[in-house]
C-alpha cells in the first residue's frame, strides 16, 4: 500500500471526535482518557489517512478486558510492538451507519492501549503539541515526511524509522523531565 499524505481538512477533527466517542462507549469504565495524536491531530499538517488514538487505561490489569471488547468491535490486535506498556490494535476504514440510515465513512485508525505510567503517550502528545505550536517545526516535519516517502520507495518501516531522530530531537528540545530523556540538547 503506497504512503500518501492528504492535506489538512476540518473533517479530520470531526472524524477523530467521532472515533474517540465510539471508543469511549466501548471502554468507558476501563480508561481515564483518550488522546488523538499523530499528524492527523495537527492542523495544517498533511497526514496519512490513518488516525492514531492513545487510550490510557485506569489500570494495567484492564488490558485483557479492553482488548476483548475492541476485538468484539472488529479491531485487529497487533500486540506489544514497540513498548512493553502499549498494546496496539487497528481497524481499516469502513462505512458506519448513522441513526438516520445514512452511512458515514470512518477512517482507518490505530488504537494504542497504554498503561497508566507509559512514557510513549506523553511523548506523542508532547510532539503533537510542539508541532501545533511551531510552524517551522511543522514545516520541517512535513518536508522530512515527503522526502522519506520518495527516497524509501514506499517502505513503511523505513518511513517510520526515518522520522525517529527528528521526533526525538524535537522532544529533547522541550526540556521536559516527564518525557524520560536523561540527556539534553
Amino acid at each position: 500500500m503506497p504512503i500518501e499524505l492528504g492535506a489538512y481538512t476540518p473533517l479530520r477533527d470531526q472524524q477523530a471526535d467521532a472515533l474517540m466517542a465510539q471508543v469511549r462507549l466501548v471502554l468507558e469504565d476501563l480508561i481515564t482518557h483518550i488522546d488523538h495524536v499523530g499528524s492527523t491531530a495537527v492542523k495544517n499538517l498533511p497526514a496519512k489517512p490513518k488516525f492514531h488514538l492513545d487510550v490510557i487505561l485506569k489500570n494495567a490489569n484492564h488490558l485483557g478486558e479492553a482488548v476483548s471488547r475492541l476485538e468484539a468491535a472488529e479491531y485487529a490486535p497487533l500486540g506489544f510492538l514497540y513498548e512493553r506498556d502499549v498494546f496496539h490494535l487497528t481497524r481499516a476504514s469502513r462505512n458506519m451507519p448513522e441513526e438516520n440510515g445514512e452511512c458515514v465513512p470512518q477512517p482507518a485508525h490505530r488504537i494504542c492501549l497504554c498503561f497508566p505510567d507509559a512514557l510513549a503517550p506523553r511523548r506523542r502528545a508532547a510532539f503533537r503539541d510542539a508541532l501545533a505550536a511551531d510552524g517551522n517545526l511543522r514545516r520541517d516535519y512535513e518536508a522530512l515526511k515527503r522526502r522519506l516517502i520518495t527516497q524509501d520507495d514506499q517502505d513503511w518501516d523505513a518511513y517510520s524509522a526515518g522520522k525517529t531522530q527528528f521526533i526525538e530531537t524535537a522532544l529533547r528540545s522541550l526540556n521536559r523531565t516527564d518525557l524520560g530523556f536523561t540527556d539534553r540538547l
